[in-house]
């Protein structure tokens, strides 16, 4: 098993592996690490080489179906300003150019020589991720993201293993099987697998208010995954009790497109703590990933470091 953490040189960050003697590498030595999950949200690489790349995590956008559906009316709800929607579809104005933009970022994401790509599968409107009436049923997404999957994977070489990715809205959840089988068939491809997010599964289950009752809740939904546990390829590990909070948003409205306020919102809900009290190595037994990621929040390695001696120590009991 490769263990990594997560690494987002977005403006401002590039400075992070300043912060430890040694910079990112001497980091990654000092923790038993063998690299990063780098994010590459643009049609370019970075500056960067980050030679330290294990695997990448492709650009997402949350809510995409509207834009995939040429659906005017709800393009205008998410993005009354149109400057504003192009900037978010990375340049692109209709589907055609948005397929080759994507097609830019993974060849971006390929010249780091990763050992595997991560692809979110979920659409959420803004307003959709507060009052979760969901305008798209999760075969709908799934089966467009198995469309747009297929006019972009002639860009990814057979070495490169490509890993979907469980997210809490509508879409991929790993809660229903035949959802995943939906997937499955469709991609139809070998070089494929699941990224079991922790955090994101336990998202999806309001009622969990300890570490103890997560722990066991994920076990059980992986025991249930039957069969298609085999695709579990890959593990993002971090902890997300966010059941009251996300109860709490249910009466809420969208604060306008104020997307810091929305940012905001979101990471009260995907959390990525770090465990701190839970046993983690019989989940850990169980999926047996070829990667493990800790994929936690931080703002210097320095902070990084004693989050991660957190959760590095609950893997060995």
């Amino acid at each position: 098993m490769k263990e990594s953490i997560n690494f987002c040189p977005f403006p401002g960050t590039e400075s992070l592996p300043g912060g430890w003697p040694g910079g990112l590498a001497g980091f990654l030595r000092d923790h038993g690490l063998d690299g990063i999950e780098l994010q590459v949200w643009d049609r370019e690489p970075y500056a960067e080489p980050f030679p330290e790349t294990v695997g990448v995590h492709l650009r997402h956008w949350p809510f995409w179906l509207d834009f995939w559906l040429d659906d005017r009316d709800e393009l205008a709800r998410n993005h009354p300003d149109r400057a504003a929607m192009k900037r978010w579809f990375m340049g692109a104005e209709n589907r055609e150019q948005w397929i080759e933009a994507i097609r830019a970022n993974i060849a971006a994401s390929l010249s780091y020589r990763p050992e595997y790509l991560v692809w979110h599968v979920t659409h959420c409107g803004l307003d959709e991720s507060y009052h979760r009436r969901f305008r798209y049923s999760s075969e709908q997404i799934i089966d467009a993201t198995v469309e747009l999957f297929g006019m972009v994977s002639d860009a990814i070489p057979d070495g490169v293993t490509v890993l979907f990715e469980n997210l809490w809205w509508n879409g991929f959840t790993l809660l229903e099987p035949r959802i995943t089988d939906r997937l499955f068939s469709g991609i139809g491809r070998d070089g494929v697998g699941i990224m079991l997010d922790t955090g994101h599964l336990m998202n999806c289950r309001w009622d969990l208010h300890s570490e103890a009752e997560a722990a066991a809740f994920l076990r059980r939904t992986v025991a249930g995954m039957g069969a298609q546990r085999s695709l579990v390829r890959g593990v993002h590990l971090s902890c997300s009790l966010s059941g009251e909070y996300q109860k709490s948003c249910l009466g809420l409205s969208q604060p306008g497109f104020d997307m810091m306020k929305i940012f905001s919102h979101i990471a009260q809900i995907d959390r990525h703590q770090p465990f701190t009290e839970a046993p983690l190595k019989a989940l850990l037994d169980d999926l047996a990933p070829r990667w493990l990621v800790h994929e936690l929040f931080y703002n210097s390695l320095p902070e990084l470091s004693g989050l991660l001696k957190q959760q590095k120590a609950l893997m060995l009991r």
